[in-house]
């Protein structure tokens, strides 16, 4: 229940910016929805110290003010730059990046079932296997184990039929045993999330052409999570009861002194049906990430399309060779054709070290040539010399 209570006050601190409608416009208007991917309510105004409704439209007067009709914030629309939104998870699911870095020290079998158990669309499969959390008792590592035979652990009498289940027992020993704090650390640095962070609307565009609606793949996505959420109010209503209900069935299990010879299990069709929707909102969020990646990386990614022109990419082309024939401090580049391969370096010296805005680093480096940012990257040269004739 503690945990419970947890999840709703964190829910009512974040409520203003959750996204709950799959809709972007609205059909009649063709205004952004207010619940939606593109809300003005959440993300910020569209125009410049305007809300929506007009009611506020004067940056000396209103600027920083909510209106109380619309509840669109006064203030200048580089909010839709860098305001994230949030997508509710009634299923708690595990962050595509950190299952390598973060879960397997916790897990130290679990990469073994990569390819299985934390795999979303092998969800069929993983029903049918019969799999069990089990805490050693010499070291209190935690493992994965395909039965409850070897005395030297302790077991959670959960079967692990999907994503679910697993989660449920790590929650149960988060919440139940002493000393395993990193297993604390999964749920409170959202390495097990409880909700998707929406990415701001500037990034993810949306265009109407011939009365269709054409947008990033990245929104379909996040589009997808939201039907699920529709589709799954009612699970979601009922499965605190039971959660309750199996918690208070594990304590009675450990409750009892001969619990080691007890081969009794938790077994029920509404544990597979959570873990079966559970592997659906993993499948989006992995889809999710992959998007991300392909809009950051790639030929048509942010990076190669704001950040190194064509012209560098032939002009400092080079070739790998067995054996060349300059060393590598005798190879001089251009500040020019540095100002775009070092781009990334120059905006974390800006950020980090100078306190820069990062709208105002969009807005006035990453779009600006060297000639009109010269003085600036130059400090940052300079910068950079001091620092390595220090090391």
């Amino acid at each position: 229940m503690e945990a419970l209570t947890q999840r709703f006050s964190q829910q009512s601190k974040n409520k203003e910016k959750y996204v709950t409608s799959p809709n972007i416009f609205y059909r009649k208007s063709r205004k952004f929805d207010e619940e939606g991917l593109f809300s003005e309510r959440i993300f910020g105004p569209v125009r410049d110290f305007k809300c929506k409704c007009g009611k506020l439209n004067s940056e000396i007067l209103d600027g920083g003010k909510r209106c109380e009709k619309c509840k669109v914030l006064c203030e200048n629309s580089n909010l839709r730059l860098e305001t994230f939104g949030l997508i509710d998870l009634p299923f708690e699911c595990i962050k595509p990046t950190k299952i390598k870095n973060r879960l397997r020290k916790v897990i130290l079998n679990v990469l073994s079932y990569s390819k299985t158990l934390l795999d979303p669309i092998r969800n069929d499969n993983n029903i049918n296997k019969s799999r069990y959390l089990g805490i050693s008792k010499k070291d209190n590592t935690i493992n994965i184990f395909e039965n409850r035979k070897d005395k030297n652990n302790i077991y959670i009498p959960m079967r692990i039929t999907g994503l679910y289940s697993l989660i449920f027992c790590l929650k149960y020993i988060k919440n139940n045993f002493f000393g395993f704090q990193e297993v604390q650390d999964l749920f409170d640095d959202q390495v097990l999330m409880s909700h998707l962070k929406i990415i701001p609307p500037t990034i993810r565009p949306v265009n109407i052409i011939n009365n269709k609606q054409q947008y990033t793949e990245v929104n379909k996505s996040y589009i997808s999570l939201i039907h699920l959420n529709k589709s799954n109010e009612i699970l979601k209503d009922n499965l605190y009861v039971d959660e309750e209900d199996w918690n208070n069935q594990i304590s009675l299990y450990f409750k009892d002194p001969n619990f080691e010879n007890n081969d009794e299990e938790i077994v029920e069709h509404m544990i597979m049906e959570c873990d079966t929707e559970t592997a659906k909102y993993q499948y989006h969020i992995n889809q999710v990430y992959v998007d991300l990646m392909r809009m950051i990386s790639g030929k048509e990614g942010f990076i190669r399309n704001n950040m190194l022109g064509k012209t560098i990419e032939f002009s400092a082309r080079s070739v790998i060779t067995c054996d060349p024939s300059l060393e590598p401090y005798q190879i001089g580049v251009s500040r020019k054709i540095l100002y775009r391969l070092w781009m990334l370096y120059f905006l974390h010296w800006l950020i980090q070290y100078k306190n820069v805005d990062t709208v105002w680093c969009f807005e006035n480096i990453i779009t600006k040539t060297y000639d009109e940012n010269k003085a600036l990257f130059n400090k940052f040269i300079d910068w950079m010399q001091e620092n390595s004739e220090g090391k």
